[in-house]
Parts: structure tokens; C-alpha cells; sequence
């Protein structure tokens, strides 16, 4: 599988299961899925917001494609209120 990375992270999803819809809705469990804006990933991620979000402030590695990153990053973003950063939210609560 691409991107796969044996790292875990400290860190219990507050989350989870908004996190596994929005995958559900963003990429259908696809971890090599490509949007149409070059989104990546299980959680659709721009370039620019994992930079932001997942390297820069959250400190989880710099592999957009690595699905555990994708989910532990997202579970950040939605516990400080960054949801609206996906376009599929609403189907999801």
C-alpha cells in the first residue's frame, strides 16, 4: 500500500466516528484517492492544509498519504473547530 508507515501516535480519537464518515464521504476508504482540486487521500487533504494543520502544527509527519496521519490530524482539526475545512460535514451530523 502506498504511504503505509508502521509509526503510531499517542492518541485516542475523540472523533472517531466523524472522522469515519467524512472518510466515507470524501474518499470511500480510499487511501490513493485524488480529487479534482488534487485533494489526497482517505481524508481528501489539500497540500496546503496538511502542511498547515498536519506538519506544521500538529507535528505528525509529512506523508499525506499515510491514512493514519490523515485520521489522527482530522480528529485534531475537528476538536479545535476546523471541520468546515470538509465540504461533506453536513452529511455527517
Amino acid at each position: 500500500l502506498i504511504g503505509i508507515s508502521s509509526i503510531t501516535y499517542p492518541h485516542t480519537m475523540v472523533y472517531g466516528t466523524l472522522v469515519s464518515c467524512l472518510i466515507k464521504y470524501e474518499s470511500g476508504g480510499r487511501i490513493d484517492a485524488v480529487g479534482k482540486a488534487d485533494e489526497k487521500g482517505i481524508l481528501q487533504f489539500k497540500d496546503t492544509t496538511f502542511q498547515q494543520y498536519c506538519v506544521d502544527k500538529y507535528e505528525l509527519g509529512k506523508n499525506i498519504w499515510n491514512p493514519i496521519t490523515q485520521k489522527v490530524c482530522a480528529d485534531k482539526m475537528i476538536a479545535d473547530g476546523l471541520i468546515f475545512h470538509w465540504s461533506t460535514s453536513d452529511l455527517c451530523y
